[in-house]
């Protein structure tokens, strides 16, 4: 029996490592649902721990863009936790618009490590058996699993737009929401946002794999900028929340936007930032401009 139980417990490590959609939702506990999260979970890396960190996979840049209540930075976070299970001595840098954002982006991540018992008994070698409260800092963590201890950055960091670390060296790099409704006010601070992405380009590792998590703001911000000069170059994830039907239309998540919510929202920020709310798509999505 004994023999048994840790057979399928082996089994559950491995499928954590290799199925980020089942990974985040029967294991680190997050409400998913196949037809909208399932390709968000299949754009980024499929891992197999039994390859190097750098044959994970040709294509090391992703760009998503769901609209806003999609679980986008959820699942990146998820996507975050299974590289550190696969490769414990991986640098994770994550990258945000705020400093806030990028701490409470730090912070559940942390939570997995300290408080999912599940995630805890199943890969007790990551996480801390005492003061559990103390594990990390508002600003990163590291694993208890990294075997190369003289590594100078820590398995998880965090940054912002303004406060790129030069001089670090990571090997993933976690853009999510640089862009927001502050830094697309004027085309000075739209061109700052965009210099700020490409000065994570020295610091990432030559293997590296570099993800862009957000929502379109503007045609010409940060994310219409990667569109534009470097499509090919990157795996892209672009959806509406809204599409047409015959009749009236069908909302991508159930539990998110429906059409009325959609025009009272435009209606109510008619100052032009009402179309943050959906991801700008052509043909039959309803995009708010």
């Amino acid at each position: 029996m004994l023999d048994k139980l840790e057979q399928r417990r082996q089994e559950w490590r491995r499928r954590c490592q290799t199925d980020l959609y089942w990974f985040a939702k029967e294991i680190l506990g997050y409400d998913l649902v196949p037809h909208v999260h399932q390709p968000v979970c299949d754009l980024f890396v499929h891992k197999d721990p039994a390859k190097s960190f750098a044959d994970q996979d040709d294509v090391k840049q992703r760009l998503l863009l769901d609209p806003r209540g999609h679980f986008k930075t959820t699942i990146d976070i998820c996507d975050i936790v299974q590289w550190i299970l696969c490769f414990p001595d991986t640098r994770i840098l994550v990258m945000s618009g705020t400093r806030e954002l990028a701490q409470r982006m730090n912070k559940e991540i942390k939570y997995h490590f300290q408080y999912n018992n599940l995630f805890r008994e199943l890969f007790p070698e990551h996480c801390p058996k005492r003061k559990v409260g103390d594990f990390g800092t508002a600003d990163g963590m590291t694993t208890l699993a990294r075997t190369h201890l003289r590594l100078r950055e820590p398995t998880v960091s965090i940054s912002t737009i303004d406060s790129v670390k030069a001089g670090s060296h990571y090997d993933i790099i976690k853009c999510d929401d640089l862009v927001n409704e502050t830094n697309v006010a004027t085309k000075d601070q739209i061109e700052k946002t965009i210099q700020a992405f490409h000065y994570t380009t020295p610091i990432l590792e030559p293997h590296g794999y570099r993800d862009v998590i957000g929502t379109r703001y503007d045609f010409s911000d940060l994310y219409g900028h990667i569109l534009d000069s470097d499509p090919d170059g990157w795996r892209v994830h672009m959806r509406p929340a809204w599409r047409k039907t015959k009749l009236t239309g069908a909302a991508l998540f159930s539990v998110s936007l429906t059409a009325k919510d959609v025009v009272l929202i435009y209606y109510k920020d008619f100052d032009g930032t009402a179309h943050a709310l959906v991801a700008v798509d052509s043909g039959d999505a309803l995009a708010i401009r």
